[in-house]
Order: structure tokens, then C-alpha cells, then sequence
């Protein structure tokens, strides 16, 4: 059980307390010479220090609901962990890790951990805010442009929104604020970390609790142009040009951030379309449509860092998990052998299966079910 004080730095008034009260659903009792009083589990507590003891995220909708308006003044720095992208935001804070809203960088303890990748604080750096720029009306967002937008001889095109794409774009609007930027991309551009897909479900988050920010807020943010749902086919560096399927982009200097792709396995049988490729959200979505509802039968295919990541994620979840890997071990190229035997140890007691020195070869329609069967020649019954 974690508590948490939120104080304000600002009198806060006995209405402004109340109504800040009411609005997540508690009752103020008594108010003693102005000063108000909530009472949580049968304790009065002081209006101006509000204790959390149900959810980390109690506090954050207290304060939110009765903060002074000056606190809106008050300015919070950014800091993106070089190892994932996490970014870490002084406003918000980090509650399920122990962090309320407010919490300065300077602040955090030590031992606090990313809570995407593990790592410290020692591996967060300032994310510098975006310079100030003159507005310029023709290549403002408001216009709308972005859903037609041709580029330009003057334009650096991007293709690819991942976290790659709008790092180039954060970083190029920190050394110019004025060069006109396009991002191309095939999905929908949400700004999300994609290393929390592998460990969302355990953490009990749909898909769309790990959106950041909308795809138009953040080019908004940026002032940039934003082509969402658009795929390249051909780029001709010659007349410096992009042909998608929705009409050509002219471009003066041209950033593929087009991130990872899994490799197409050669796996036979009548359901082999069924092989989910979990590397965005969008299929991240489909994953979490086909489990939800009850404990399912997973079939992962290697046990690299993400294999592993997910399954443990699943079995955590209470799904059964079977893991298809052609090595030895988990983490095999990665890891010295003792580790990787720990780990193999560690993800068996969570009731994780593996076959090893195996492969998909087929993937068939059983009645209701999926049935994939091995280079080695079992078969596993299982549902995704």
C-alpha cells in the first residue's frame, strides 16, 4: 500500500477545497477557523495535505480538482531516457512508481527505475522545450494542409512516425524553428513508447492508455505538416520525390525513420495468416481483442528480449504461455549462460513452456482453436 501528500504551496479556501472534494467523490466534514478537513477511513485530514491510500492516482485527481490557479504558472521540465524514450514529465510525475505530480528531476530518488526499461535516473537527460517561433500562417497546422501537403524543394520529409520519426522532427525544430517539416507515415502517428507494449497487460493498460498524444496535438506542438495513413512506394532521389499511394511529395532533404520489421517466416498450413506481428499498436489492438475476455493458450515465436518481455507479460496475466524457440536458451546471444538459465528458470516458475531446438512449420484451423505444428513434429492446441 503506497500514501502519498500532495500540498499546496497556495491557501486553499474552504469552497475551493470542498469542491475540489465533491469532485472525486468525498465529503468534507468539518471546516475549523478556515481551515478544511476530509475524512478518509474514519481520519480527518487537513485540506492543504491530502493523503492517498486507495490508488496512486487518487491524489493526482484531488489535485487537479482543487489546485489554485497560480499553480498553472508554475513551469515543469521534460527528460527522455536514452535507452527507450521515456519521457518523464515533472508535471505528471511517475505515481506508480512512487513519484506524485509535481515531483522535481532533482528529486527523485536514486533508486528509482524507468518504468519502461529498467534503467536509472543516471540515464535520463533534459529534453530541451521547443524553441519559440514566429507563427506563420501558411504553414500553420490550423490550416489544415497537412492532410494534402505536396512538400517542397524547401521541405525535410520524414517517413516514418515512431519514436525515431519524431525524435528527428523534436530535434531538427530545436536547431530550426522555421525549415517546413513533413512526416509521412503508414499508421496513425501516435506518439506512444513501444516498449510498453510488451508489458501493458500485466500493468492492466488497454492500447489507448499508452498513448502520449495525439498524432495532429504533437505536430501541432511542432508546427509541422503531418501525412497519417499515407504509404511510400517508390522514392525517386533524382527529382528528389516520393510517390505514395495517395499522390507524389517533393522533398529537399529526405530522413527514413522507418523503425524495425519482422522477418516473413516461411510457416505453411490454412491458418498461416493468422500469425500475429505485434510491432505497433495497431496490431498490438488485435492481440489484446483476441485475449481479452478470459485466460487464453499463447504460442510466442522466439525467446529473444521481446519474446521473453512478452512472455512474461501474458503469464503474469494469467494466460497459458508456450514459447517456440530454435536455440538453447532464452537470451542465448545476448546473455552469459548462467543468466539465461536463470531466466529460463524464472519464466518456467511463472509457468512459461518452452520448446526449444524448434520452429513453426504449420499453423491449421482446428475446430475452434489454432493447432501449430513443430519443425520437431509436435503439436500444440492454442488460441493465438
Amino acid at each position: 500500500m503506497k500514501t502519498f501528500s500532495v500540498t499546496s504551496s497556495v491557501d486553499t479556501t474552504v469552497d475551493k477545497l470542498k469542491a475540489g472534494i465533491e469532485a472525486v467523490g468525498l465529503r468534507l466534514v468539518t471546516h475549523i477557523n478556515g481551515q478544511a478537513n476530509a475524512k478518509l477511513l474514519g481520519k480527518d485530514v487537513p485540506g492543504d495535505q491530502i493523503l492517498e491510500i486507495f490508488r496512486p492516482d487518487f491524489a493526482i485527481r484531488v489535485w487537479q480538482a482543487c489546485k489554485p490557479a497560480a499553480v498553472s504558472d508554475i513551469t515543469f521540465d521534460k527528460y527522455i531516457c536514452d535507452a527507450c524514450g521515456y519521457i518523464y514529465d515533472e508535471a505528471k510525475g511517475d505515481p506508480d512508481g512512487g513519484l506524485p505530480p509535481g515531483t522535481r528531476f532533482a528529486d527523485i530518488p536514486e533508486d528509482w527505475q524507468c518504468p519502461l526499461c529498467g534503467l536509472g535516473k543516471s540515464d535520463l537527460r533534459p529534453l530541451p522545450a521547443p524553441k519559440p517561433r514566429t507563427p506563420r500562417a501558411e504553414r500553420s497546422i490550423a490550416t489544415k494542409k497537412s492532410a494534402t501537403c505536396r512538400g517542397g524543394n524547401d521541405y525535410v520529409v520524414i517517413i516514418g512516425a515512431g519514436i525515431a520519426g519524431w525524435s528527428v522532427a523534436e530535434a531538427i525544430r530545436q536547431l530550426d524553428a522555421e525549415i517546413p517539416l513533413l512526416i509521412v507515415t503508414a499508421c496513425e502517428g501516435l506518439v506512444y513508447p513501444k516498449p510498453a507494449l510488451s508489458m501493458a497487460m500485466a500493468q492492466g493498460k488497454q492500447a489507448e492508455q499508452l498513448i502520449d498524444q495525439q498524432a495532429m496535438d504533437k505536430a501541432d506542438e511542432l508546427n509541422i505538416e503531418l501525412r497519417t495513413e499515407t504509404r511510400v512506394i517508390k522514392i525517386d532521389t533524382g527529382k528528389q520525390r516520393i510517390t505514395t499511394a495517395k499522390g507524389g511529395i517533393n522533398y529537399g532533404k529526405l530522413v527514413l525513420a522507418l523503425g524495425a520489421h519482422q522477418r516473413d517466416l516461411p510457416i505453411g498450413g490454412d491458418a498461416a495468416g493468422q500469425v500475429l506481428k505485434v510491432n505497433d499498436l495497431a496490431t498490438y489492438r488485435t492481440l489484446r481483442n483476441r485475449l481479452d475476455g478470459g485466460p487464453k493458450h499463447i504460442t510466442l515465436l522466439g525467446a529473444g528480449l521481446i519474446g521473453s518481455e512478452f512472455a512474461e507479460d501474458f503469464s503474469s496475466s494469467g494466460h497459458q504461455v508456450t514459447v517456440v524457440e530454435p536455440g538453447d536458451l532464452p537470451l542465448e546471444r545476448l546473455l552469459p549462460m548462467a543468466i539465461a538459465q536463470s531466466l529460463r528458470n524464472e519464466l518456467a516458475a511463472k509457468g512459461v513452456n518452452f520448446r526449444f531446438h524448434a520452429t513453426l512449420d504449420q499453423l491449421n484451423q482446428h475446430e475452434d482453436r489454432l493447432q501449430a505444428i513443430l519443425s520437431n513434429g509436435d503439436r500444440l492446441d492454442t488460441d493465438v
